[in-house]
């Protein structure tokens, strides 16, 4: 899977110049990734990623925790099943059979699907790629103050839970709620 910002993209949103490579390590491994949990949060994902869930068969449809997507496949008790239709843009497998159920079972049908409608970094929006710079940035600057209540980061203190509880600037989550991507139902 990609990431949300280039290493050159991370380190302009911390103020870092093109030649100075001292985070460089930092950004890739713990921050680039990091800033992508907030935001799938908020608008679902934004690059294409696959997903899987095992479910108990012996009912009439299977609802996907994303819409938009593309069903990759459906196996019953670990064998490929071939009896199913996806309405691709609601996120739900049906048996194909009218009225038919996928077969009875405890945790015996698993579906694959990919959402997300961005395929590389560069496809991503730049309101996206705004709020994900605007989002690391405040995290580098609090970490780099360390431990101090006294002090409020740039964004004056003005945060945005997220539904999980992530807490972000106010101005990322703006940004973000302009785009509510498919793949978030």
């Amino acid at each position: 899977m990609g990431n949300l910002l280039t290493i050159a993209e991370a380190r302009s949103a911390i103020l870092k110049p093109a030649n100075d490579t001292t985070a460089n390590t930092k950004l890739t491994d713990i921050y680039i990734p990091a800033i992508e949990v907030p935001i799938v949060d908020i608008i679902g994902p934004v690059l294409k990623t696959t997903f899987s869930a095992t479910v108990d068969g012996g009912g009439t449809s299977i609802v996907l925790e994303h819409t938009d997507v593309t069903v990759t496949s459906v196996a019953v008790n670990g064998s490929a099943h071939s009896g199913w239709v996806a309405d691709k843009s609601a996120g739900i497998v049906y048996p194909a059979a009218r009225g038919g159920r996928f077969p009875v079972g405890r945790q015996n049908v698993t579906v694959e699907w990919t959402a997300g409608p961005c395929a590389s970094t560069a496809d991503v929006p730049a309101n996206i790629k705004l709020a994900a710079q605007i989002i690391l940035a405040h995290l580098w600057q609090a970490d780099q103050q360390g431990p101090r209540s006294d002090v409020v980061a740039a964004d004056d203190g003005k945060m945005y839970s997220t539904p999980s509880g992530y807490a972000i600037p106010n101005r990322a989550a703006t940004l973000l709620g302009a785009q509510r991507l498919p793949g978030h139902g």
